[in-house]
């Protein structure tokens, strides 16, 4: 299954850092933090991978190029700053022909076995399937609300704080996805996935594993220690 990793972002909370390259190439621990993105599909099996870039695009390609030295297949898809959704629509000619597609944040890593994402995906017939992490203070993210049947009901505000289910930055989508995107900038968490809940179409999976978004620079700063909790091979 072919993997799409965002990474068109400017990184603006993460500034001077990032003034010079873009937040998915920030070093963790000697590496590009993608590049433990890339590991962990290879280690999964996951060898086609799609990356979206945008901002200093060039520092990303120059340093990946086909992914023959990490000995996976690398293609990019170039774009503007369109939002998490407009990266995927843009890339539209190419995902279309795949029928279910990852999608993996550029700068979120969640240890987790990708393999039984999809087979959740899959059995469950959704138009996209969500990784959830449980976590002690959901405030920075939003909580997701599941049912019984593992069905996303509800994202409710950041505002909200204590213990609860967060989306972990990893999907499984259907190429259905792209009748509800719409041409420009969107976001997937905030316009797509509230039209896919309508449809009873959006299902989430509880795992646990490491996980960390280096989109602060407190938990960019804390990633250079925590990292090593990611088993990549």
């Amino acid at each position: 299954m072919l993997a799409v990793i965002l990474a068109a972002g400017h990184g603006s909370r993460l500034m001077p850092l990032t003034k010079e390259i873009p937040k998915p190439m920030l070093k963790i621990n000697e590496k590009p933090f993608l590049e433990y993105l890339i590991l962990q599909l290879k280690r999964d099996g996951i060898t086609d991978i799609l990356i979206c870039v945008g901002h200093m695009s060039e520092k990303i390609i120059d340093y990946f190029g086909d992914g023959s030295i990490f000995d996976v297949k690398i293609k990019y898809s170039k774009s503007k700053i369109m939002g998490t959704a407009g990266e995927l629509k843009n890339a539209e000619n190419i995902l279309k022909n795949h029928d279910n597609f990852i999608v993996m944040n550029g700068d979120s890593i969640f240890d987790v076995n990708i393999n039984e994402l999809i087979e959740f995906h899959e059995k469950n017939n959704s138009i996209a399937s969500v990784c959830l992490r449980k976590i002690k203070d959901v405030h920075r993210y939003g909580a997701v609300i599941i049912n019984d049947e593992k069905m996303i009901t509800n994202f409710s505000e950041k505002s909200i704080n204590g213990a609860g289910l967060i989306n972990a930055g990893i999907y499984v989508i259907n190429n259905k996805v792209f009748d509800l995107i719409p041409s420009g900038t969107s976001s997937i968490e905030k316009d797509i996935f509230p039209q896919i809940i309508n449809q009873d179409g959006l299902f989430g999976t509880l795992k646990e594993g490491f996980f960390i978004d280096i989109g602060t620079p407190d938990d960019y700063k804390r990633a250079q220690n925590e990292i090593k909790k990611v088993v990549l091979w």
